[in-house]
């Protein structure tokens, strides 16, 4: 009796590990996009609410926690969702008598992401009206078509399901985007005909400052895409040449998609360039 005892606190003891294991999972999992939208709205209401009772120190806090929360790893990071919360940042340096220009920097930031906002009431007045003019005036109009291709390309989740594979697939077909965002890693895939003899796939692509080829072993999906992916530190530079390889089990060449004189290529897009902040 004795030892099975033993044996039942030892498995309840496990069993709590367990327990605690899975609750800090759930715990450090990131906010759906969806979540943080709704959060990011529901303090900029709150700081609103608190600008109107002059409790601006609450009013701060609030937008400083909308700000954290909207660039949140696995939410919206710094999109349009920020455009009101730096609005009222700004209107809420000016409220307060503090420095124009860093009220004029968080209008710069508000029309950057979304350039048909103005601010309203009750944040409204003259003197903030004046400032975001000012500020207004020193944003590029309209945004440079490169830089909502990066907005695109940041906002893009590196958890979202794949798409199903083509009815048709003639051979070795790589259907990717034309552009990669500088210093990300750049994850490239291929669907492959069934019907050739390719027992692995391979990206080859040449690192910055190279003129040879480094190689990185393409793996397979559940729903049948390969993947391989280029580390961001070699995302860099104006282009980006790559191309694909089945090979047989010998390790011989069956299929490729672009070869090393005529490589796919990717544009690469530095972010800093269109950056908000």
């Amino acid at each position: 009796m004795r030892g099975d005892g033993w044996r039942i606190r030892a498995a309840l003891g496990a069993i709590g590990l367990v327990l605690v294991a899975n609750v800090a999972r759930t715990a450090a999992a990131p906010m759906s996009d969806k979540a943080v939208v709704m959060r990011v709205r529901e303090l900029d209401q709150s700081a609103v609410r608190e600008i109107e009772r002059r409790r601006f120190d609450r009013a701060r806090a609030y937008l400083l926690d909308a700000e954290r929360s909207g660039k949140e790893r696995g939410g919206v990071i710094a999109g349009p969702v920020l455009a009101r919360t730096y609005l009222i940042l700004g209107a809420l340096e000016i409220i307060t008598g503090g420095d124009v220009e860093r009220a004029k920097h968080h209008f710069r930031r508000a029309l950057c992401r979304d350039r048909y906002i103005r601010p309203d009431d009750p944040i409204n007045s003259p003197d903030v009206d004046g400032a975001f003019e000012a500020a207004k005036a020193q944003v590029p109009t309209p945004w440079p078509p490169e830089c909502r291709i990066v907005e695109r390309l940041q906002r893009r989740s590196p958890h979202a399901p794949e798409p199903d594979l083509p009815a048709r697939i003639q051979a070795l077909d790589c259907p990717n985007e034309d552009e990669a965002l500088g210093g990300a890693d750049l994850a490239l895939r291929c669907a492959l005909n069934e019907r050739l003899p390719v027992a692995r796939l391979k990206l080859f692509y040449r690192p910055p400052g190279s003129e040879s080829f480094a190689a990185v072993e393409m793996t397979r999906s559940a729903r049948g895409w390969w993947t391989g992916v280029i580390p961001g530190k070699d995302v860099a530079g104006v282009a980006l040449h790559y191309y694909f390889e089945g090979q047989n089990a010998a390790g011989k060449p069956v299929i490729r998609n672009g070869d090393r004189d005529s490589p796919n290529v990717a544009l690469v897009l530095l972010a800093e360039r269109c950056g908000c902040d």
